[in-house]
């Protein structure tokens, strides 16, 4: 393709439409990254877009925020060269980070760095903060969800068929982590298992339920998007995943910790 922009799809009439104008040769627009801040009452403010616009002629990248609602826009950190950084909202949408990379000693290196943001949203309230050095932002695809019945249906995105079969059960660590937009949970065993897979926050309190399915033996990868049994976006914070296989034996189980960042 020529270029990237950014668009919104209608899901009931599958109509789809820019969200911008068609912009200059060489300019790119991308990484686009909802709002997502819980209300008082209950709903998602979700009217604000943050994406990045990468000018290749004048050597330069802009992060800014749209907001749909209100039609206001402010530009949040400028590069001075063409590179996509990825950008999201973190912190209740009260901050923002972003990766950037640089060539130090012959090397080169990406970092996180914080954009901290005024109480309106659509400007900087401070200099720009390092977050972590030698990271990368997580920037991943979600493939599909649904809650139903208290639980959520994770996509399951990996199945590998006809590979040599585990010697014992294992539940790996997810990936990205931490992540933003969703994350992967890969888990194995050696033969065919029922499957209970479970998010816990730090209370020990459940919050989602992603697998309750028989599982043929091998390795299986499903995605979560930080989402809770109705749907709902969880809170930045840490989460537990716990993975128990109940047989006739008794329960063989494993929990990890993961890291969300909105």
């Amino acid at each position: 393709i020529d270029f990237w922009t950014v668009n919104a799809l209608e899901p009931t009439s599958g109509t789809i439409w820019p969200l911008f104008p068609p912009q200059p040769a060489g300019v790119q627009i991308s990484s686009p990254s909802l709002s997502s801040t819980i209300q008082p009452d209950g709903t998602i403010d979700d009217c604000r877009l943050l994406y990045e616009r990468v000018d290749e002629p004048n050597l330069r990248t802009e992060i800014s925020v749209f907001d749909f609602c209100t039609g206001e826009e402010g530009i949040l950190y400028t590069i001075p060269e063409p590179i996509y950084t990825f950008p999201g909202f973190i912190n209740g949408d009260r901050e923002i980070l972003f990766q950037w990379g640089a060539i130090e000693d012959d090397d080169e290196r990406i970092h996180l760095f914080r954009q901290p943001l005024a109480d309106d949203g659509f400007s900087p309230r401070e200099e720009l903060l390092y977050f972590m050095l030698d990271a990368q932002y997580p920037h991943t695809m979600i493939l599909a969800s649904a809650a139903s019945a208290g639980i959520v249906r994770a996509t399951a995105v990996e199945e590998q068929a006809g590979a040599p079969q585990p010697a014992a059960f294992s539940l790996a660590q997810n990936y990205p982590n931490p992540f933003n937009a969703a994350t992967l949970i890969s888990f194995s065993f050696p033969s065919e298992s029922r499957a209970i897979l479970d998010i816990f926050n730090i209370h020990g309190q459940r919050v989602a339920a992603l697998d309750q399915g028989l599982r043929a033996a091998g390795r299986h990868t499903v995605s979560w998007s930080g989402v809770d049994a109705q749907g709902r976006p969880l809170a930045s914070g840490v989460y537990f995943y716990r993975l128990r296989l109940p047989d006739s034996r008794g329960v063989e189980g494993q929990t990890r910790k993961m890291l969300l960042l909105r």
